[in-house]
């Protein structure tokens, strides 16, 4: 019913899958752990891809629950939260900073096939 099947319809999903992202958010309430779901898939680049299947534990589950979320308001709060723009970064990294790592890995990795030749 999720991908637009009825629900009498008889259909397999296949999902290529990589390995488990435990996301730990002990002594979370509901909205910070949903931060911390949506803060690491943007952070992997999976937030906007056609599938993610996210498992929740159980007691964490229960906890979303008791806070009033449901499967649909999760679903919602990560798409709107897991984003990484780049004007988020500019308080942690500098254009300046970005360009000099650049001219750096640049200048390093010049230095190391010069050297092999």
């Amino acid at each position: 019913m999720e991908l637009g099947y009825p629900k009498a319809a008889n259909v397999v999903t296949v999902l290529g899958a990589e390995g488990i992202h435990n996301i730990m958010g002990i002594g979370q309430k509901a909205e910070g752990y949903l931060k911390l779901v949506a803060d690491h898939l943007a952070g992997t680049d999976r937030a906007h891809r056609s599938a993610v299947l996210l498992i929740i534990a159980q007691d964490t589950a229960a906890m979303l629950a008791r806070e009033g979320w449901t499967k649909e308001t999760i679903k919602q709060y990560i798409r709107e939260h897991a984003l990484m723009l780049f004007l988020s970064t500019k308080s942690d990294f500098s254009i300046r900073a970005w360009r000099e790592c650049w001219e750096e890995c640049l200048r390093g990795f010049l230095k190391r096939t010069i050297q092999r030749r």
